[in-house]
C-alpha cells in the first residue's frame, strides 16, 4: 500500500518534469561569428538530445553527431569583418576601441544588413523558405540584428522563442512591453553602472534615443525589405517585421545576476546566464602537461574568437613578451598562426584552445580576456580573476563591471605598455582579495533554483505546450513608443495646463482691456 502511495506521490513530479514530446523546432542562428554560434549550438544540441526533431540555419556545424538534428549551413560564411573595415577606412579591429556612437550603430547596420540577406539567398535556406512539405511547432531564432527570419514564423504559423548571445539590451524592451529606466540601466556599448552621475544619466539618455531611432529609421525598415522581398511568395498580407517582433513569446536572454544588475523583467524575459558553459573535458596531452606542471600557476590568455591577437601591433606584443618572460607562472596563449619569435619558455601559443576546459584547470590563475560575455561568464563559474582588456560591444560595460564589483581590473589596449600590463598583472596574480571576490561572485552566479540549461529548456517547452503562451505577453508591447512611455499622456497634460494658463491668461488680458475701455470713457465723459 505504502509502494501505491509513493508511486501515485511521485507520478505529478515526473509528469512535470517529462520533456514535451518530440516536438520539430526550427533554429535560426545565421549570424557568422563563432561566438555566437557557442550559444546556439549549445541549446539546439541539447533540445536535440531530449527527443525533439531539430533543424537549424547556422554558419558553424554542431560538434557532435545527433540523429535527429538537420543542419542547414551557409558556407561560404560572410566575411563581414571585411565589409566593416571598407566602411571604416581600412580601420583595424584594434582601433574599434575609440569608435563613437554613431560609428558603432554604423557597424550594427552592416552586422545586420549583408550577413541576413547572404543567408536568405543561400540555395538551402531557399529550399526551406518555398518547401510546402515541411512543419514545425516552433521557432527559435538568435536576437542579433537579423529579424528578417522573424518570417519563418509566418511561413510555418509557428510561436517564437528568441535567444540572446550577449545578455539584455534596452532595445528588447518595447516589443516585451517592458519598460526599461535610462536612469540606471545602462547603454550595453557604454562602461557605466546603475550608478550613474547626473552627466553620465545625460549621455546615457542620448545614446539609447539615438539607438532607438536607428533601430526604429535604419535598421528595421531594412530588415522589412528583407523579409517582405525573399517571403514574397506567401499567401496573404504579410506582416511587418514589427509585428512579428511583438509575437514572440519568450527571450531567453544570456545574463545573470550578480554579472547583471538587478531590473524589473516580464514574464517572457528569462535570463539563462553561462546556458554555453559544460563539464570540462580531459584537454589534450600537451595543453594538460603544461598545466600540470606549472607549480606556481597558470595564466590564459584569449582575446575571443574575433580578436587575433597575432594581428595586433608589434609594441604591444613586444610589451606582453617582456612582462610574461618575467613571470614564474605559465602563460597560454590563444595566438593566430602559433609562431612567435623570441617566444619565453613559460609561454605556449595555440591556434585554437578549448577554454571551457582550460579555465576549468586548478592551476589557472588569472584570464587576460577581451571582456566577451561568454568569457566573463566561464571565468566567473570557474572562479578565474579577469584582466580585461575589451575592443568593442558590450565588452566595456562587463569588463568595468568585473573591475568595480572586484574580480577583474580594466586595461585600456591604448595604454597597454610594459609597466602598466606589470602592474595589472601584480595585482591580479598576488592581491588576494581578487580570489576571494571571484569565489564569492561565482557562487551567486552557480546558485540558482535550476541550472541555465534547465531553465531555457522548461521555457522552451512551455512554449510549445501552450502555442505561444500568448497570456503571458504584456498589452504594454501593443502600445507605441510614446505611449508606452506616457509621452502622449504628459503632453496631454502639460497642453491642458497651457491651454488653462492661456486661457486665464487671455481672459485677464480682456479685463484688463475691457476695464481700461471703461475707465476711458468715463474719463472723457467727466470732462
Amino acid at each position: 500500500m505504502k509502494l501505491v502511495q509513493a508511486i501515485f506521490g511521485i507520478l505529478p513530479v515526473i509528469c512535470w518534469l517529462a520533456p514535451t514530446e518530440g516536438a520539430r523546432i526550427l533554429g535560426v542562428f545565421a549570424f557568422p561569428a563563432k561566438s555566437h554560434h557557442i550559444v546556439g549550438s549549445a541549446l539546439m544540441g541539447e533540445l536535440a538530445r531530449r527527443g525533439h526533431e531539430v533543424t537549424v540555419i547556422a554558419c558553424h556545424r554542431q560538434e557532435e553527431k545527433l540523429n535527429n538534428f538537420t543542419e542547414i549551413i551557409v558556407e561560404p560564411r560572410y566575411d563581414f569583418w571585411s565589409d566593416i573595415s571598407k566602411a571604416f577606412n581600412n580601420l583595424d579591429v584594434f582601433q574599434l576601441t575609440d569608435i563613437s556612437i554613431g560609428e558603432n550603430l554604423r557597424m550594427v547596420n552592416i552586422l545586420g544588413d549583408q550577413p541576413t540577406e547572404h543567408a536568405l539567398k543561400h540555395p538551402e535556406v531557399q529550399k526551406l523558405i518555398h518547401s510546402t512539405d515541411l512543419e514545425f511547432d516552433l521557432l527559435i531564432v538568435e536576437q542579433f540584428f537579423q529579424e528578417a527570419f522573424l518570417m519563418l514564423a509566418k511561413k510555418f504559423n509557428v510561436p517564437i522563442v528568441s535567444v540572446t548571445a550577449y545578455g539584455f539590451d534596452n532595445a528588447l524592451s518595447g516589443f516585451m512591453g517592458q519598460i526599461t529606466p535610462w536612469a540606471h540601466s545602462p547603454h550595453p556599448y557604454y562602461p557605466f553602472t546603475d550608478r550613474m552621475t547626473f552627466f553620465e544619466r545625460l549621455h546615457n539618455v542620448y545614446v539609447c534615443l539615438y539607438t532607438e531611432w536607428n533601430k526604429h529609421w535604419v535598421h528595421m525598415p531594412r530588415q522589412n525589405e528583407l523579409a517582405q522581398k525573399y517571403f514574397a511568395h506567401l499567401p496573404g498580407p504579410l506582416p511587418s517585421i514589427w509585428d512579428l517582433e511583438r509575437n514572440i513569446s519568450v527571450i531567453l536572454m544570456n545574463n545573470h545576476v550578480p554579472l547583471e544588475w538587478p531590473r524589473s523583467l516580464v514574464m517572457g524575459m528569462v535570463p539563462v546566464g553561462g546556458i554555453q558553459i559544460k563539464p570540462p573535458k580531459t584537454l589534450q596531452r600537451d595543453i594538460r602537461q603544461f598545466l600540470d606542471e606549472a607549480r606556481n600557476g597558470a595564466i590564459y590568455f584569449s582575446l575571443g574568437t574575433n580578436v587575433d591577437s597575432s594581428r595586433m601591433p608589434a609594441s604591444k606584443v613586444e610589451a606582453f613578451i617582456k612582462v610574461f618572460a618575467k613571470l614564474k607562472e605559465r602563460v597560454l596563449w590563444k595566438w593566430g598562426d602559433e609562431n612567435i619569435p623570441n617566444l619565453p619558455k613559460n609561454v605556449m601559443v595555440k591556434k585554437w584552445m578549448p577554454q571551457n576546459d582550460i579555465l576549468a584547470h586548478p592551476h589557472v590563475k588569472l584570464f587576460i580576456s577581451h571582456g566577451g560575455l561568454l568569457s566573463v561568464q566561464e571565468a566567473v563559474y570557474r572562479s578565474v580573476p579577469i584582466l580585461g582588456i575589451p575592443f568593442y560591444g558590450d565588452q566595456f560595460l562587463n569588463t568595468k563591471k568585473a573591475a568595480n564589483e572586484g574580480y577583474g581590473v580594466y586595461l585600456d589596449f591604448n595604454n597597454i605598455t610594459e609597466t602598466s600590463l606589470t602592474w595589472a598583472l601584480q595585482k591580479l596574480l598576488y592581491d588576494p582579495e581578487y580570489m576571494i571576490r571571484i569565489r564569492e561572485v561565482s557562487r551567486i552566479f552557480r546558485d540558482r533554483q535550476s541550472s541555465a540549461m534547465e531553465t531555457a529548456i522548461y521555457w522552451i517547452d512551455y512554449t510549445i505546450r501552450n502555442k505561444g503562451a500568448p497570456y503571458m505577453k504584456s498589452s504594454a508591447a501593443l502600445l507605441p513608443w510614446y505611449s508606452l512611455y506616457l509621452i502622449d499622456v504628459i503632453g496631454f497634460v502639460f497642453g491642458v495646463l497651457f491651454a488653462g494658463l492661456l486661457g486665464i491668461y487671455l481672459i485677464g488680458k480682456f479685463i484688463r482691456r475691457l476695464t481700461k475701455s471703461k475707465k476711458e470713457k468715463l474719463y472723457y465723459k467727466i470732462n
